[in-house]
């Protein structure tokens, strides 16, 4: 029964959304799936096929040992979580060692500059709900010093944002507070973003600044350490696609909500 849904749910964006799930969807830049289950390497299975790099010792982790040490609160957010992702397969475990990430070959196909529309949706879990002074980032692409690029990051109140430069208050609208798997979503079109948790949409934020123009590539990172952050991240990745066009608003709801349904294995 499940593999009769996943094969419909793969078919549907096909037949009625202007994008796609697959990782051979013209508008999909990454597609990581972290299905290796060992070595150095996760293939990016997208037409640009980054290599994405496992730097200083992250962990290959089945979804059993992923669960063995969930916490038992839930997430407090203004509205009902949809479900708790379920991870499928193997995965990548970031213990929170000092320069420890994983990181894709160098990019530029991520310079989203100005109002370029985006979507990028991901699977992670925080092992702790350690969160001291400054921030710290999940996932991103940015050229550092250059202060250009994105990122998905958590601050010291436990509130997770996508950030960028000239960005304040673009966040979720809630506080992490499990360490349970979950979906991460974000869709921007012009001045509009909206945000999706666990295939839910939370929040809608217009108005948005346009991103600066970078000056060269920069790799897509997991786990990456955020210059003057004093905690590291600590936790999963999953399943993570990011797209360089956004599909209509009309359908982004659908589509954030069948995503979720697909790749965190919600049955």
């Amino acid at each position: 029964m499940r593999s009769l849904l996943v094969s419909l749910l793969l078919l549907t964006p096909s037949l009625s959304w202007s994008l796609g799930f697959s990782c051979d969807d013209f508008n999909v830049i990454l597609c990581v799936d972290f299905s290796e289950g060992g070595g150095t390497t996760a293939r990016d299975r997208s037409k640009l096929d980054l290599t994405a790099n496992l730097v200083g010792g992250p962990l290959w982790l089945t979804k059993e040992a992923a669960y063995s040490n969930w916490g038992s609160s839930t997430f407090a957010v203004s509205q009902t979580s949809a479900s708790y992702a379920n991870i499928n397969g193997n995965w990548v475990f970031v213990t929170g060692l000092p320069n420890e990430e994983m990181e894709t070959s160098v990019t530029t196909a991520m310079e989203f500059n100005g109002n370029k529309p985006f979507m990028i949706m991901f699977v992670a879990k925080k092992a702790n709900l350690v969160h001291q002074a400054g921030s710290m980032q999940w996932v991103g692409w940015n050229q550092g010093l250059n202060n250009r690029g994105f990122a998905f990051e958590s601050d010291a109140n436990k509130t997770p944002a996508w950030v960028w430069p000239g960005i304040v208050a673009n966040n979720y609208d809630m506080r992490i507070t499990d360490t349970r798997p979950h979906t991460w979503g974000l869709w921007r079109d012009a001045g509009t973003l909206r945000l999706y948790f666990d295939g839910r949409l939370i929040t809608v934020k217009t108005g948005v600044p346009d991103m600066n123009a970078a000056a060269g590539g920069s790799e897509f990172t997991w786990g990456k350490d955020k210059t003057g952050a004093t905690t590291e991240f600590i936790g999963g990745f999953g399943r993570t696609q990011v797209w360089n066009a956004a599909i209509e608003v009309g359908q982004a709801d659908g589509f954030f909500k069948a995503w979720h349904d697909l790749y965190s294995g919600n049955e």
